[in-house]
């Protein structure tokens, strides 16, 4: 098994456990797909203002039928967030910095 194998299956399994599934909302053509990955929401600290920024991260992209862009939509727990940047890594996952709508 390759390393980027053996990256993608640790993955999955960190997906098993410490994921949530969520709905995936293409942008162009309004079709949806059910992905997995870690949501978090954490508190940041920018300039001495507290925010959140929320993130999904260890997103498959084998999980989607197109590349995320910007202008997408996911529905994480009954809440809808845009998609304003997808960072890929070299592993075939990616995580998404999110806004809520």
């Amino acid at each position: 098994m390759s390393f980027n194998d053996s990256a993608k299956a640790l993955f999955k399994a960190a997906n098993k456990v410490f994921g949530t599934s969520a709905t995936y909302t293409y942008l162009d053509d309004s079709t949806t797909s059910t992905v997995n990955g870690v949501f978090d929401n954490a508190f940041v600290e920018i300039n001495d203002v507290s925010t959140r920024k929320p993130i999904f991260k260890n997103l498959l992209l084998s999980e989607l039928t197109a590349n995320p862009v910007e202008g997408d939509t996911i529905e994480i727990n009954s809440v809808v967030y845009s998609v304003i940047d997808s960072q890929p890594d070299s592993f075939g996952t990616t995580t998404l910095i999110l806004e809520k709508n």
